[in-house]
C-alpha cells in the first residue's frame, strides 16, 4: 500500500513538473503568435537568445581603440559577433538542422537572434523548450513608403532655372542641396560607395546601370530569392537609389557606385527580419548567396527610406544601435510620413545616434505630411534634417528611361545620403559625429 501511494505520488510530481516545464516554454512565445499558430497556419518567427550582443560589442570597443584600419576593424567585430551567434544558438541549430523538413532559417548574429519562415506551432514549441531561448514573436510588417506621383509637377517647376555650368541639373532638389557647385569644384562622390536597404533596385535603368558596383564586389543581397542581380518588383528602391547616384543631373552624388539589399517580400511587405539580414549585409557584405563574406566592401553610409510607425514596438531594432555606433557607419532614415502631430516620428529615424531626415516643400517650407518629433524613444528633437519631399524628379522603374516627379520622405533621405557622399570624397576619414556637425552648420536656420 506504501508503495502504491509512493508510485502515485512520483507520478504527480512528474506530471506536474512536465506542466510547469510546457508552462515555462510557452511563456517565452508571445500570446499573439501563439494565437495565430494555433488556428493551424504559419508564422516568420524571430527567435532571441538569452546572451546578448551588447557586452562583446563594450568589450570590443575598448579592445580595438588601437585599431585604425577600418577593415580590420569590421572583420574583426563581425567575426567575434558571429562566434557568439553559433555558439549560444548551436543546440537550437542543431535540432532544426535535424528536423527532416527543409526549414529556411537565417542567422542574425547582429543582434543574436534567429529568424525562421513559415514556422508551425509544433516547432515553435520545440524551440522554447531550449534553455538558451530568451523569446520567440512573430516578425513585424514595417512600414514602406508608397510614393505618390505628382500630376502637375510642371506647375510647380516652370520657373526653375537650370545650374549655369551644368545644364543637365534640372532637378530643384539637386540645386537646393547646391550639389552642382561641388561637382564644379571636382566632388560629385568618385571613389564613394553608399548603400540601400529598400525594395530593390531595378539595374538596367539609365541612370543606375553604370555605378552599380558589381556582383563580383558584394553589390546585391536579396534575402527572399537570392537573386543574383538586383531587381526591384515594388519600384521604390528605384526612385531612392536615383536621388543619390542618378545620372542626368538627378543624384547628387552622380560619381558614387552604389550597392544593394532587398527588405521587400513580395507577399507581405517590408519586412523586420529582412532589414536585419541587410543590415548585417551591409556591415560585412557576402555574395547573392551569402558566402564569401568581405567586409572591405561595406559602404560608409546607408540608406534607409522606411520606418516603425509611431506607437509600435521597435524595441529590437534598437538592438543594432551599439554596433554601428563602434563601427562608425552613417545610417540615415527618413522620418515617416504620418503628418505634423508631435511625436510621431518613425523609428530608427527617431534614435538620437541615426541621422532622421524630413521633408521640405518645394517653396521650402516644412513639407505638411512629413512626420514631426520630439522622438518617443529618447525625447530628442527630430527631424535632425530636412530635404526635399515634394515635387522631386526621380526615375520610375515602369522603364529604363523612365521619370516622373514624386514626393515623401523616402525622398529626402537619399539625397541627405548624396550630401554625405560628396563630404566623404573630399575627407575619407570624417567620423559619423563630425559629418552630422558638418551637416548642421551648413543648414540654412
Amino acid at each position: 500500500m506504501l508503495c502504491f501511494h509512493v508510485k502515485c505520488l512520483a507520478v504527480i510530481i512528474v506530471v506536474f513538473v512536465h506542466l510547469l516545464y510546457v508552462k515555462t516554454a510557452q511563456n517565452l512565445i508571445q500570446p499573439d503568435l501563439i494565437d495565430k499558430l494555433q488556428t493551424g497556419g504559419f508564422a516568420n518567427i524571430i527567435v532571441t537568445f538569452k546572451i546578448k550582443t551588447n557586452d562583446t560589442i563594450i568589450r570590443f570597443a575598448e579592445e580595438s581603440k588601437s585599431i585604425a584600419n577600418r577593415v580590420e576593424k569590421i572583420t574583426k567585430l563581425s567575426d567575434e559577433l558571429q562566434k557568439l551567434a553559433t555558439s549560444t544558438q548551436k543546440q537550437v541549430l542543431d535540432f532544426i538542422n535535424n528536423e527532416r523538413a527543409n526549414i529556411n532559417y537565417c542567422i542574425l548574429w547582429i543582434t543574436n537572434q534567429l529568424t525562421i519562415r513559415s514556422a508551425s506551432l509544433d516547432l515553435v514549441n520545440k524551440i522554447a523548450t531550449f534553455d538558451d531561448v530568451s523569446e520567440i514573436r512573430e516578425t513585424k510588417i514595417l512600414q514602406g513608403i508608397t510614393l505618390s506621383t505628382v500630376s502637375n509637377a510642371s506647375d510647380y517647376i516652370r520657373d526653375l532655372k537650370p545650374h549655369p555650368d551644368f545644364s543637365s541639373a534640372n532637378s530643384y532638389a539637386v540645386l537646393q542641396v547646391k550639389a552642382p557647385d561641388a561637382w564644379a569644384q571636382g566632388y560629385d562622390g568618385t571613389g564613394v560607395t553608399v548603400g540601400i536597404i529598400d525594395s530593390g533596385v531595378k539595374l538596367t535603368h539609365d541612370c543606375l546601370y553604370d555605378s552599380y558596383a558589381g556582383i563580383e564586389n558584394n553589390g546585391w543581397f536579396d534575402p527572399e530569392r537570392k537573386s543574383n542581380s538586383p531587381r526591384d518588383d515594388r519600384g521604390h528602391g528605384t526612385t531612392c537609389l536615383s536621388l543619390i547616384v542618378g545620372q542626368f543631373g538627378i543624384g547628387v552624388a552622380p560619381g558614387a557606385k552604389w550597392m544593394a539589399c532587398l527588405m521587400f517580400d513580395s507577399n507581405l511587405g517590408w519586412m523586420e527580419d529582412y532589414a536585419l539580414q541587410c543590415l548585417q549585409f551591409m556591415i560585412c557584405p557576402t555574395d547573392h548567396e551569402g558566402n564569401k563574406k568581405d567586409c572591405s566592401k561595406a559602404p560608409r553610409v546607408i540608406n534607409n527610406s522606411w520606418y516603425y510607425t509611431a506607437g509600435e514596438d521597435d524595441s529590437n531594432m534598437r538592438m543594432i544601435i551599439p554596433i554601428f555606433e563602434v563601427l562608425d557607419i552613417v545610417l540615415v532614415f527618413c522620418i515617416g510620413n504620418e503628418g505634423i502631430p508631435c511625436g510621431v516620428a518613425g523609428a530608427p529615424a527617431n534614435y538620437k545616434e541615426f541621422i532622421g531626415v524630413g521633408g521640405t516643400s518645394y517653396k521650402g517650407n516644412y513639407w505638411t505630411g512629413s512626420s514631426s518629433g520630439p522622438s518617443r524613444t529618447d525625447g530628442s528633437i527630430k527631424p535632425d534634417l530636412v530635404a526635399p519631399a515634394d515635387c522631386v524628379l526621380a526615375a520610375n522603374s515602369i522603364g529604363d528611361n523612365e521619370y516622373d516627379s514624386t514626393l515623401g520622405t523616402s525622398l529626402s533621405a537619399p539625397i541627405v545620403v548624396g550630401v554625405i557622399a560628396l563630404m566623404l570624397q573630399k575627407n575619407s576619414r570624417l567620423t559619423k559625429d563630425e559629418i552630422k556637425e558638418i551637416l548642421y552648420k551648413s543648414c540654412d536656420p
